[in-house]
């Protein structure tokens, strides 16, 4: 009996193949052209898991990295802080799609309730993980959840605040944000 890995594989391999053939389809298998990017950007986090223990790839062929699909996601519907919080766990760079995402936040994202709960998670994962915002970055995300700033705030509360060092810039108190 075949693993549901394999089973996976086999099911990229014939909607890859079908989707070649279907205009529609095919832009957007062009835009996930392995199975772990198709699995990022539609959210299929075990899937994901299962992948990168079998093989630790944290970039897609086009070279565009696993964590900027998951921050810059072609749909909106399967952003996820498991995602995130799968190739973070894995390695990946939280600050590399940073600015990518930045821009996401400013022009495309939604504002609504769910969205916002979700990036107040993946921001607070990013954080953990080694993110340093500097001043447009905290600006960009005051903006982005200005319509619900608590949630912002309960993020940023939750990842430790570092340490002032000497002539290394200063900390924002309310943010817990190194300034670069």
């Amino acid at each position: 009996m075949s693993s549901h890995f394999e089973l996976m594989e086999e099911l990229f391999k014939t909607v890859y193949s079908w989707a070649n053939n279907n205009f529609y389809e095919g832009y957007l298998f062009s835009r996930t052209s392995s199975a772990s990017s198709m699995a990022v950007q539609r959210g299929l986090h075990r899937y994901l898991q299962a992948r990168l223990r079998k093989e630790r790839v944290l970039d897609g062929p086009d070279g565009k990295s696993l964590l900027e699909c998951a921050l810059v996601p072609l749909d909106t519907r399967y952003v996820s802080s498991d995602i995130v919080s799968t190739l973070l766990n894995f390695g990946a760079n939280p600050t590399e799609p940073w600015n990518k995402a930045r821009m996401y936040l400013l022009t495309a994202a939604p504002h609504d309730q769910r969205s916002l709960r979700v990036w107040a998670e993946i921001i607070a994962l990013l954080l953990k993980a080694g993110l340093s915002l500097n001043q447009n970055s905290v600006a960009v995300l005051e903006k982005f959840f200005s319509v619900q700033p608590q949630l912002l705030d309960d993020a940023l509360k939750s990842v430790p605040v570092p340490s002032k060092k000497k002539n290394r810039g200063k900390v924002f108190q309310k943010k817990g944000c190194q300034q670069q």
